[in-house]
């Protein structure tokens, strides 16, 4: 199972994401108050101007003018005005205003020049509705979706999601949730109406006082700008509502029992923000806006799913779904790949079916349950009955009841001594940045049932059957398989000479070494270097990702490729070798293999990803093993 850690960097890169709708939302409904300022303030001079024009006066005798002057002509501007607002789908009460001005033969060009201000105005507030209608919706799909996603691949099991359909969208969205019982809709138009009043008092003062047109346009701008400040606070705040409410849905959905407030904490953060980081409260008290973000006004934080070590998703909400079944989520899948597979219903070729093959039986009379304890052996059992792998889940409930189990005490974290394993269950049952529960116990276990299995092969039960299978042709598939991947490197470094972009690209190098290489352009390319992009590669995943690839590198290569999570230098690697063949090695790589299968599917897909002809050899020994139970 995922550490909280895992969860607040997947949550809050999720909380950063839907943040990125809410910004692109704002940027657009500031470029409508733009266009709008433009339309107002083009309006205010083109009636000013107008008159003057109309009456060979001067623009000063034309503001004079303006009070109780008629206009007949204008009645053909309202009917064209009414055109375009049943077009543009405005407001219907405005609709019915301008049907009954386009009656009048008298219209003063005051009232007038309201009536146009007016239509921008309700034009603006129109789009205004649609673009935050529209982003809110997209952050309550993408919020729901996301975090489905996020705990799906956390957990490395998947089924159908049911889809949002738009009835149920709109619900969700005109539920009022502030303590003013208003929506987003119901804000939006009072803001509309108390903007328009505020212009047409303006209009009325500067023409009555006969003042400068400029001073209008300057006070409306200032109103404009003040109304536009409060749209995009809207939005951010209602994007924060409505990303906490999709994570709710989806949390209760998937079964998540507790959550986690997670803030952005730095010199911007609130107090209550502050004060609240961190705190863990059951799904029935999760309100958004109450005990949930948003706290504030744009508010940055998130929740987190908050998992004990029982927990795991729920497979029985699988019958929801479309057929369903559950599979196994890839740790490299795709979003899109996920969406189209468990959302849209897609082809789901190629993924594995999840547990169920009844091929694990609990016998709590074992070594392990007695050892371990009923909760323990529950767990480790449960963990081997989700493998995919049915040769691996036979050789283990075959070989499992053999294995005697001790404290490693003050010994290290765990090992192993013929078929023997040592290890501090409950440490190892927590995991840690690089193990996922249980993966340490599994890695010994692999040792073990690699020594139990040896008479397998044809050494005649020396060493370890994962060395013997074949004359030592796992240790010596590997060594090969990483070596070729090490050479291509290497070749396509040669053909890339001093092109220090590509390399950037390929992430062989970083800035540093791009620049002492630009000033070194003689320096020579080596096996070295290659050894090092190969190490970069690898570490620029996360550690649950190359836990096990780590040591299986540096054991192939006597430690020149060292990725932080193995047995140290060469020495321990050349100890550990007979008549040629690498035991070490093999015995390690098994090991890692048989872990990354049982309990860590990110480690796994890496192991594929990059050795994938050496873990079909180790798929093709599990084999032979079954077949011999």
């Amino acid at each position: 199972m995922r550490t909280s850690d895992y969860w607040r960097e997947r949550f809050v890169q999720l909380e950063a994401a839907q943040n990125r709708l809410a910004q692109a939302g704002r940027q657009e409904i500031e470029r409508h108050y733009r266009r709008a300022q433009r339309e107002l303030d083009e309006q205010i001079r083109v009636w000013y101007q107008r008159l003057a024009d109309n009456n060979e006066i001067s623009l000063a005798e034309a503001r004079r003018w303006l009070t109780g002057q008629e206009l007949a002509e204008f009645k053909w501007d309202v009917q064209e005005y009414i055109k375009r607002g049943a077009e543009n789908g405005i407001d219907g009460r405005w609709a019915k205003q301008l049907e009954n001005a386009s009656a009048r033969f008298h219209i003063s060009r005051l009232e007038a020049l309201k009536i146009r201000t007016r239509q921008s105005m309700e034009q603006l507030f129109a789009r205004q509705q649609w673009v935050v209608g529209q982003t809110l919706a997209d952050v309550y799909r993408s919020g729901y979706y996301h975090t489905a996603f996020e705990l799906q691949r956390g957990f490395a099991v998947g089924w159908d999601i049911a889809g949002i359909d738009q009835r149920q969208l709109e619900k969700v969205l005109a539920k009022p949730w502030a303590v003013d019982g208003k929506n987003f809709s119901e804000r939006i138009w009072g803001n509309k109406d108390k903007l328009i009043a505020e212009v047409h008092n303006e209009l009325t003062r500067n023409i009555m006082l006969g003042q400068d047109p400029q001073k209008a346009i300057d006070a409306i701008a200032k109103k404009l700008n003040t109304s536009r400040v409060n749209a995009g606070r809207l939005v951010m705040t209602e994007e924060a509502y409505f990303s906490s409410l999709a994570q709710r849905d989806c949390f209760c959905e998937l079964g998540v029992e507790q959550f986690e407030i997670v803030a952005t904490l730095d010199s911007h953060t609130s107090e209550i923000c502050q004060e609240l980081d961190g705190t863990v409260r059951p799904m029935s008290d999760f309100e958004p806006g109450v005990t949930a973000p948003p706290f504030h006004v744009n508010c940055r934080s998130t929740t987190v799913p908050y998992f004990d070590n029982e927990f795991s998703l729920s497979s029985e909400r699988a019958a929801r779904g479309e057929d369903g079944k559950t599979y196994y989520v890839p740790a490299d899948m795709t979003y899109k790949e996920w969406q189209q597979a468990f959302v849209e219903g897609g082809d789901k070729n190629g993924l594995q079916e999840a547990g169920g093959s009844g091929i694990i039986k609990k016998d709590y009379d074992s070594e392990f349950a007695k050892k371990f304890g009923k909760e323990h052996y529950d767990q480790i059992c449960d963990r081997a009955e989700k493998c995919s792998n049915q040769d691996l889940q036979k050789v283990w409930a075959h070989y499992e009841k053999n294995i005697t189990v001790g404290d490693a005490n003050n010994r290290g974290t765990a090992y192993c001594s013929g078929s023997s394993i040592y290890l501090n269950i409950d440490g190892v049952a927590k995991g840690n940045s690089y193990h996922t529960p249980y993966a340490t116990l599994f890695h010994e276990a692999g040792h073990a049932i690699d020594g139990l299995a040896a008479q397998l092969g044809e050494a005649n039960g020396q060493w370890h059957f994962s060395s013997t299978y074949q004359n030592g042709l796992f240790p010596q598939t590997i060594k090969a398989e990483v070596d070729d991947w090490v050479k291509a490197i290497l070749a396509d470094m040669k053909a890339h000479k001093a092109d220090w972009d590509y390399w950037l690209e390929q992430g062989w190098i970083g800035q540093e070494s791009a620049a002492f290489y630009a000033a070194h352009s003689d320096l020579k390319i080596t096996k070295s270097m290659a050894y090092v992009a190969v190490q970069r590669k690898i570490t620029s995943l996360s550690l649950m990702q190359y836990t096990d690839i780590s040591d299986i590198l540096e054991g192939a290569t006597r430690g020149k490729i060292r990725c932080g999570i193995g047995h140290g230098g060469g020495s321990y690697w050349t100890k550990r070798s007979y008549n040629g063949v690498e035991w070490g090695l093999g015995t390690e790589a098994f090991a890692e293999m048989l872990s990354a299968t049982m309990s860590n599917p990110e480690s796994l897909a890496t192991i594929k990803k990059y050795l994938p002809k050496s873990y079909a050899l180790f798929e093709e020994m599990l084999s032979v093993l079954a077949d011999n139970i």
